[in-house]
């Protein structure tokens, strides 16, 4: 950081900088003196929206009552709570010709979506997208999903939030976006059709997608749907070595799943005067079936045999969403959330074998069955009484349920055929209420923008049927984020929170793993793993797309989660103690007109991690289990706009997963991985893309290595090194709106 941080601050001297920034009040109401975001106005002089009172792109900064002229340059304001916000109106981003809005929110420079990661109730499972300033009432669906319907004809503007996010129901998040949609868009139909096909298989795998969007009066919605026929396909040779790293089996596998995915969907809002009503809905449904065959061949010359693995599984899912919100007085603004989700999966398995492919001996079958729902209640107040202050309230009600049954039929080798294994946490049936409350409040300290935040939680776990506990658990989580912005180009952030991880229910109950012949035993002592996060950040911006962003994080970690011995040669999931990691992040926005590339732009997203923790089985430091120390992307595309064509790339490398088990080694290697695309809008009001995926033909290896008892202190007793070809892929689709 110290090498780097004289680079930026010489950049910010040199470089000429498009988006402007102004110390104003623009972005607020004021209310005798009193600040408060109008989360009731939606149109593009909301407050995340506003451009009044900006410098205007190329201009002399004008006063507070004029507007700028109409530009397809970005403009920067800074509001009195310390919210950096650089609007994009809809015209920048007609150079990457966008279909839908999730089209423009791609090509923001210097963001990256987060969608959260659907987990911890509602708050916690926020990521970094506003639609019209508030947060979807909904989960199984993200603000990606969502974005992908709304035609690009619908978005008046993008905002680009940087620093203060306080009064955005976005809490953790330092940067984030605010898609402001147009009051006055006519009805539109926004679809997409496509056909995937395999170069190394003839198939028809068609997927469709198509919404609708209409406004009546105080009423606006969209209703979407969209279907696919899909195949997961991949293979390669597998070795299986000795101890001694002699040959004792060459494996020839073959893998392919064909499926088929539906989903409809409807998202909508109500305004009558200053009442608001949201609602969102989705129904989903899918089904896959296939299996794995590998052709085994002994070196020892023993004949050769075909195992044969089956899996099928199916999926139904509905989930309904609503949002009631209105101003309580002069001061105050209320929003009561409800929403309600429920899962039904199930899962069958198969393992055979023989000496031929048509002629194999069932040796096992499983099936898995569950029912996964969530209800949540949620109360947001907000206060905008006290002078230079947004104080926020929230509390939220969550119920997650998770009824699971499992069975395990296995070859009873004494003619009997297959006989039903008695498998404890077989059946079972896991609670959890928890209760979530917190005070925050965004002011600022001098030029330092603050948001500051208590929050705590109360939850309670039972597990029922074949294991049997009652836990109570009780957590503060508080968490201060700051922003300082020395100049118009450059920012400083630093955040300091306490985060709480969810836990996953179907670690509580058994499975099996056929492919690798285990049994996994659920564990009804499971405590959620908690983390005490740090990291601070560096954003230097140029020209109207040019961002470089630095972030230095370190993460302190209770209960880590991972793979607990419990004796007997047995592991569960469970916890293993304090672990730490750290690393760094950096994300690169670049324009590289300079080198000739015209309307062109490359965009880099890269992260280096290390993390430490005692082995519960060696008693030594190890890295934590299933997480990457370094992954890089890199996107590039370039526009040539008099000929309405596009082209370009994206790829990523990343470093190996490693997995520690009780007596086992598991290191998951990902090869390079890129896709090309090159696409047209010649045809007016359409867009025909053709992208070519996996042009390296990217995989993905295991080298699983297996001890005599215990990991570290016993000899290695097998090894299976397993490579696996995912191939190449061609893809045309034709999407636009009408």
């Amino acid at each position: 950081m110290t090498i780097i941080l004289p680079f930026l601050l010489a950049l910010s001297s040199s470089a000429s900088l498009t988006v402007t920034q102004e110390d104003t009040k623009a972005p607020l109401i004021q209310n005798g003196g009193n600040v408060e975001r109008d989360i009731n106005d939606l149109s593009i002089n909301s407050p995340l929206s506003s451009t009044s009172g900006t410098e205007a792109v190329g201009t002399e900064a004008v006063g507070t009552q004029s507007s700028p002229a109409i530009t397809n340059e970005p403009v920067q304001t800074c509001d009195a709570e310390g919210a950096c916000i650089i609007n994009y109106p809809a015209a920048f981003f007609s150079r990457y010709n966008p279909v839908t809005a999730l089209d423009m929110v791609a090509n923001v420079p210097g963001f990256q979506v987060d969608d959260g990661d659907g987990s911890r109730g509602f708050a916690g499972s926020a990521g970094n997208v506003l639609i019209n300033s508030e947060r979807p009432a909904t989960k199984s669906e993200s603000a990606s999903d969502i974005l992908s319907r709304i035609p690009a004809s619908s978005v008046q503007q993008i905002d680009l939030i940087r620093g203060q996010t306080g009064g955005l129901d976005l809490r953790g998040q330092s940067v984030a976006i605010n898609v402001i949609l147009s009051t006055d868009s006519k009805n539109a139909i926004t679809y997409e059709f496509s056909q995937n096909a395999r170069l190394d298989a003839v198939g028809f795998f068609p997927f469709g997608r198509a919404s609708y969007t209409d406004r009546s009066g105080a009423f606006t919605y969209t209703l979407g749907a969209e279907a696919e026929r899909f195949r997961r396909r991949f293979a390669g040779p597998e070795e299986l070595l000795d101890g001694a790293g002699n040959l004792l089996e060459f494996r020839d596998e073959f893998f392919q799943a064909d499926g088929f995915r539906g989903e409809l969907n409807l998202n909508g809002q109500y305004k009558a005067g200053v009442n608001i009503f949201r609602f969102n809905g989705s129904i989903s449904y899918e089904e896959q079936d296939g299996g794995e065959v590998s052709q085994r061949i002994p070196t020892n010359q023993d004949p050769l045999f075909f195992l044969l693995q089956g899996n099928n599984r199916t999926g139904f899912s509905v989930e309904t969403g609503a949002e009631f919100e209105r101003p309580i007085g002069k001061d105050i603004s209320a929003k009561i959330i409800g929403l309600y989700r429920r899962n039904d999966s199930g899962n069958g398995g198969s393992l055979a074998s023989g000496p031929l492919q048509e002629d194999v001996f069932l040796s096992s079958v499983t099936d898995n069955d569950s029912l996964n729902t969530e209800t949540i209640l949620r109360t947001e107040i907000d206060y905008s009484g006290i002078n230079g202050h947004l104080l926020e309230f929230s509390a939220e009600g969550a119920i997650n349920r998770l009824d699971s049954a499992f069975s395990l039929l296995v070859d009873s080798d004494d003619g009997l055929g297959l006989v039903l294994i008695n498998v404890a946490g077989a059946i079972t049936q896991v609670e959890e209420r928890r209760g979530d409350f917190s005070l925050s409040d965004s002011f600022k300290v001098g030029p330092i923008a603050l948001d500051a935040v208590f929050a705590a939680e109360v939850s309670n776990i039972e597990q029922t049927g074949g294991f049997a506990a009652d836990r109570s658990f009780f957590f503060i989580k508080p968490s201060l984020t700051a922003t300082y912005a020395p100049n118009k180009q450059l920012q400083f952030r630093a955040r300091a929170l306490r985060e709480i991880g969810q836990l996953n229910f179907f670690d509580f109950v058994s499975s099996t793993d056929l492919g690798d012949n285990e049994l996994a035993l659920g564990n009804p002592d499971l405590n959620p793993e908690t983390t005490w996060t740090i990291d601070t950040t560096v954003e230097r911006r140029f020209g109207d797309i040019g961002a470089i962003s630095i972030t230095g994080f370190y993460n302190f970690i209770s209960d880590v989660s991972d793979v607990l011995p419990i004796g007997a040669g047995l592991e569960v999931p469970g916890n293993i103690g304090s672990g730490i990691r750290r690393g760094a992040s950096a994300e690169i926005t670049l324009p590289l007109d300079r080198l000739g590339l015209s309307n062109s732009r490359l965009d880099v997203a890269g992260r280096y991690q290390n993390s430490e923790v005692t082995d519960p089985v060696t008693g030594g430091i190890r890295r934590l289990s299933n997480e990457r120390l370094w992954r890089i992307d890199v996107d590039f595309r370039q526009d040539i706009v008099a000929q309405k064509w596009a082209w370009g790339f994206d790829g990523t490398i990343r470093g190996d997963e490693l997995a520690f088990g009780l007596d086992e080694l598991d290191n998951n290697i990902r090869r390079p991985d890129l896709d090309a695309f090159i696409e047209t809008t010649r045809v007016k009001g359409v867009k025909i893309r053709l992208e070519m995926g996996n042009v390296l033909n990217e995989g993905f290896d295991r080298e699983r290595t297996v001890f005599l008892t215990e990991r570290g202190s016993s000899d290695v007793n097998f090894q299976e090194i397993r490579e696996r070809n995912i191939g190449r892929r061609l893809s045309l689709s034709i999407s636009g709106n009408f």
